[in-house]
């Protein structure tokens, strides 16, 4: 497995001047809120010292406006570094989850090239593979039943159905597929397991994969479709039937899915 050459990290971009930026807009910001809070007090004392909760309210609205630029600047060090892309499914979830609390560190160069070292050390790639590997794998999944899945029932065959992935959408002006918003993220990473596979790197500025922007661009009409790694059927019922077309890429999955053994999947 050829791993892209900027998988990674840092290098990308120019992340000293970028934490200058932000902080110096996240310091201005805090400065003009505070002065609101000075103004809308003194003009409380002007009337007669009437007790006035607007200050409250601007503080509050301060710390909601700050949480969300240091949120916003973490995801564009994440994107814009390639770190996002190598992240497994689960890290996204904790990541998104401590942006959404604010619990996420301040945005330091310090803090930020010291998560970055800790990234390098810790092998995400393997990490995102086993991912989608354990997505792919029937007896994961309530489509185990199918036959296509039980040919090779405990390590992922070149063909797999996935169930109730899909819908069919009537807002253009001939109804097409859509990927459900439940089933991106899955599909997002399972695609992006093989680009991490092949050794090539997601669009930064992508939202989606080329798989799901391929499945939500088949009309109904046709109900198939190819990218550079899956052919693809589309069915009304929900159904993907999802075919792997490289063979080396999937003995890669299988052998980073399996960590290794001879046998993958065997019951424990």
């Amino acid at each position: 497995m050829n791993l892209p050459n900027d998988t990674g990290l840092a290098e990308r971009i120019d992340v000293p001047q970028f934490i200058e930026r932000y902080q110096a807009a996240a310091h201005a910001m805090r400065q003009g809120f505070e002065q609101a809070v000075r103004a809308r007090r003194a003009l409380g004392e002007l009337l007669e010292g009437q007790r006035d909760y607007s200050a409250y309210r601007i503080t509050d609205l301060m710390n909601a406006e700050l949480k969300e630029a240091k949120a916003c600047a973490w995801r564009w060090l994440f994107a814009r570094s390639g770190v996002i892309n190598i992240l497994s499914q689960r890290r996204r979830e904790e990541f998104e989850e401590n942006l959404r609390k604010g619990t996420a560190p301040d945005v330091t160069l310090e803090v930020v090239m010291d998560l970055f070292s800790l990234f390098r050390e810790n092998n995400l790639v393997q990490e995102a593979i086993q991912d989608s590997f354990n997505a792919l794998r029937p007896g994961r999944w309530q489509y185990e039943r199918y036959k296509t899945n039980k040919r090779s029932s405990w390590k992922v065959a070149s063909k797999v159905i996935l169930t109730n992935v899909l819908r069919v959408t009537y807002w253009s002006r001939e109804p097409q597929f859509e990927v459900i918003y439940q089933s991106e993220a899955r599909l997002n990473m399972i695609d992006r397991a093989f680009h991490l596979l092949d050794g090539k790197a997601f669009d930064v500025n992508a939202h989606k994969s080329p798989l799901v922007d391929a499945i939500n661009t088949t009309p109904l009409s046709v109900g198939r479709g190819e990218t550079p790694y899956f052919r693809f059927k589309c069915y009304r019922n929900g159904n993907l039937h999802l075919e792997i077309k490289r063979a080396d890429l999937l003995r890669e999955l299988n052998r980073i899915g399996g960590e290794g053994r001879a046998e993958i999947g065997e019951r424990a």
